[in-house]
This record gives structure tokens, C-alpha cells and sequence, in this order.
């Protein structure tokens, strides 16, 4: 099943009710990214499932990809685009750390493509540990009703190259949790 232009969540939704839903203990994705060959991946990684969420660059244009290769779920837009007006970049600093968000809008939904680095308390010995994830959230009138982070299969090289590709913008970090555990 392929999706250009819905939801992630309804493809979900949608292969349950067709029997082709997959469960969190199928196979890994062979590979961790669904760029094309010439194509950079901004960020990339397997997610529950089997699944890979990508977001490919060349030459100013950027494309979301989301499923399992060979077989895309969503793919945004549907051929790769200029990037400005379609894909826009904020952060936030924390204290030890920060957060880079990259968003795009479609079909009512707003997709974020998220790497953060934050901090945790201090050691004795007065180190301090780090946590960081990665991944893509997504949000309804500004509030998260899905979310898939990063589990394996890391490439996360692009985010300074969008700097100065795309149109900044201002947002809050993500509402989502955070060091589970930590």
C-alpha cells in the first residue's frame, strides 16, 4: 500500500483493516533509508515495525518517505520539490544540549522530523549523561497524536545543510517524553 499525501497513522489504520498491518517484532528493514541513490539522507532510521522514516535531499529538493523499502506508505511530496514554502526549520537550545525540527503540513496533520541532544542530571563525579533521540511526530492543532523514534539504522548527517536551504520559523520543543528511565 502506498500513501502520497495521507496520513501515516490512517496507513496504519488502513493495513490493520486489510490484514497487511505489521507487528513490532517483524524483521528489520534492510536498509535504513529509503533515499534513491544521489539523493542525501537529512535523516533516516528503522522504527517499529520494520519501518523506516526518511527525509531525502538533492539539489534544494527534499521528499519524506515513511514504510518499508520496495513499498512506501507516505510519501511527501509526491515527487521531490523545492524545499522552501514546503519545509521549514526551528530549534531550541537547552542548557547541554538542543533541539532541530524540521516540519511540513499535509492533509491537516503537521509532520516533524526531530533530532535532540539533552543533558541529564549530574554525576558525582561530576560528569553528566546525555540522552538523544531522533524521529518524527505527529501533530493535529498542535497536539502529538502519533510519533515513531528512530530504533536503529541511524544516518543523521543533513540537518546542518538545511540551515540554509529552508525558511526558519519559530516553535516550542516537542511535547513529547524524554529519557524514559533516565
Amino acid at each position: 500500500m502506498r500513501i502520497s499525501g495521507g496520513v501515516w497513522l490512517s496507513a496504519v489504520i488502513a493495513a490493520a483493516a486489510t490484514g497487511t498491518a505489521t507487528m513490532a517484532g517483524d524483521a528489520p528493514a534492510a536498509s535504513p533509508s529509503l533515499c534513491a541513490a544521489g539523493e542525501e539522507a537529512v535523516l533516516a532510521c528503522g522504527v517499529d515495525g520494520g519501518k523506516v522514516v526518511s527525509l531525502c535531499a538533492r539539489d534544494g529538493l527534499l521528499q519524506y518517505r515513511f514504510g518499508k523499502a520496495g513499498a512506501p506508505e507516505m510519501v511527501w511530496p509526491d515527487r521531490p520539490a523545492p524545499a522552501k514554502g514546503r519545509f521549514f526549520l526551528s530549534t531550541t537550545a537547552f542548557a547541554g544540549g538542543g533541539e532541530e525540527r524540521i516540519r511540513f503540513s499535509n492533509g491537516g496533520y503537521d509532520y516533524v522530523v526531530f533530532q535532540r541532544d539533552v543533558a541529564l542530571d549530574w554525576n558525582p563525579d561530576g560528569t553528566r549523561d546525555r540522552h538523544q533521540d531522533e524521529g518524527v511526530v505527529v501533530l493535529k492543532a498542535g497536539k502529538v497524536v502519533g510519533r515513531r523514534i528512530c530504533a536503529r539504522g541511524l544516518i543523521n548527517d543533513g540537518f546542518p545543510k538545511m540551515y540554509d536551504l529552508l525558511e526558519r520559523e519559530e516553535t516550542e520543543p516537542l511535547d513529547i517524553p524524554c529519557c524514559a528511565g533516565k
